[in-house]
């Protein structure tokens, strides 16, 4: 049961976020009616369900808790405690902390100012930062305004599992004193500190109150996820009826799109609902069949014709600078998963290609090649998508059934589009000239 100290300082901040902001003023009686909790220690938190105050609450303005509170709503509005998953707790709140202090300071709460010392992502995970000084930070990174929270996660895995020849994390090569100095500034602000060498998992507690990658508590329960967005998407609903008319500005908007996340359609969704159709089908595009209209010579249109071979797909993936390992390993997971669940039966035949500016890797499967393996021959470099398509032409004596490119978007296409479905898997938003594009998270 919290005290009613602190639950004093809660409404108080509430009220002032309603004042300064029409987009969260749609919240009022969600924040009215939100279970309040109390912390050992720290600032806040929330599991999605309830709300958490701790006794560091207290040190912040009125301006600032109200900051916090809203820091706080917004974590739920984007169901981060729900979409932890197998992820690095820490590391996904730190990439969501991101996300949200730069929504809150560019688009909603100019009035307030950001509730501690701006700390870069880079700052945050390379440089050590003196423990004893008191001084608060906020984890704000101008420089990460376009990136979603799956994108700034991808980015933290993908620097802390990069590794010397000696096999040890970049971080290590710190002296021992820096690192030191590190994991005890990590227990006060939230830094990542222990969150060193290869592949290992942050020891920072889940929900520990730090408003800098330690106030979201994973869920693992869907129906309250269902339940909590029912009473946001209520509480919007009732105060529109009292304040019909109100302009809820942009930020009104953003919140509100975020309440509709749940019913986006992931990419490996979307792939294996292409797959599962061609599997499916007695039509293929291996080759298509060309209708040339009487009157109209110059205009051809390329449709499927009945099946008579295996399937055929390619895939290529594009290993330039800004993908690495940990999004190979995850996009190879998922489509393995797929090829398994829905081609086991059926006799296929998959191209697989690594590129950069050119093919320098490929293997015809079956037989199955290993993620591992795959992992193993990977290498960076620039980006033109053009020689994977001629390679699909090279090796298929018909055109494939589907192609997949697995890339951030930036690179040279071919002027024409091929004659076959072509799906373009984005690390980040990109415009594409032909096929379909979906965009790609862990």
């Amino acid at each position: 049961m919290l005290d009613m100290t602190r639950e004093r300082l809660y409404h108080e901040a509430v009220a002032m976020l309603i004042l300064k902001s029409p987009a969260f003023a749609q919240f009022t009686d969600f924040l009215a009616s939100v279970p309040l909790e109390p912390l050992d220690e720290g600032v806040a938190a929330t599991d999605g369900v309830k709300f958490y105050i701790g006794p560091e609450f207290a040190s912040y303005s009125a301006y600032e808790r109200a900051f916090i509170i809203a820091h706080e709503l917004s974590h739920i509005i984007l169901r981060h405690p729900w979409r932890i998953g197998d992820k690095d707790p820490m590391l996904w709140n730190i990439a969501g902390d991101y996300v949200i202090n730069d929504a809150l300071h560019l688009n909603e709460l100019q009035e307030i100012s950001l509730p501690g010392k701006p700390v870069t992502l880079k700052e945050y995970l390379n440089s050590p930062k003196t423990s004893n000084t008191g001084e608060k930070i906020i984890l704000y990174d101008p420089s990460l305004k376009d990136l979603d929270a799956d994108s700034i996660y991808r980015m933290i895995e993908n620097v802390i599992g990069k590794s010397d020849k000696s096999g040890k994390s970049m971080q290590q090569d710190q002296s021992g004193e820096q690192s030191k100095q590190q994991g005890e500034q990590s227990k006060q602000q939230g830094g990542w500190g222990k969150q060193q060498g290869k592949g290992k998992k942050s020891s920072e507690k889940a929900g520990s109150g730090s408003i800098n990658g330690g106030d979201v508590m994973r869920n693992t329960n869907p129906e309250s996820e269902n339940e909590t967005i029912d009473k946001l998407r209520e509480s919007v609903h009732r105060h529109r009826e009292r304040s019909e008319g109100h302009n809820y500005g942009e930020g009104g908007k953003m919140l509100l799109e975020a309440l509709d996340m749940s019913e986006t359609i992931s990419w490996y969704s979307i792939i294996q609902k292409y797959i599962n159709d061609i599997a499916m089908s007695n039509y293929t595009w291996s080759p298509p069949k060309m209708l040339v209209y009487p009157d109209q010579r110059e205009d051809v249109t390329w449709v499927p014709r009945l099946r008579n071979s295996s399937i055929k797909i390619a895939v290529a993936i594009d290993t330039s600078l800004s993908i690495g390992k940990h999004d190979v390993a995850v996009f190879l997971g998922n489509l393995y998963t797929i090829l398994r669940a829905v081609l086991s039966d059926i006799d296929y035949k998959m191209l697989l290609m690594l590129t950069t500016d050119t093919i320098y890797w490929k293997a015809v499967m079956p037989p199955y090649v290993p993620p591992e393996v795959v992992i193993q021959n990977l290498r960076d470099g620039g980006t033109d998508f053009r020689p994977a398509f001629k390679m699909v032409d090279d090796v298929f004596s018909q055109p494939p059934d589907l192609f997949i490119y697995f890339t951030d978007g930036d690179g040279d296409f071919p002027e024409q589009p091929p004659k076959y479905p072509v799906i373009w898997v984005l690390t980040k938003e990109h415009k594409v000239p032909f096929g379909i594009s979906v965009r790609f998270s862990l």
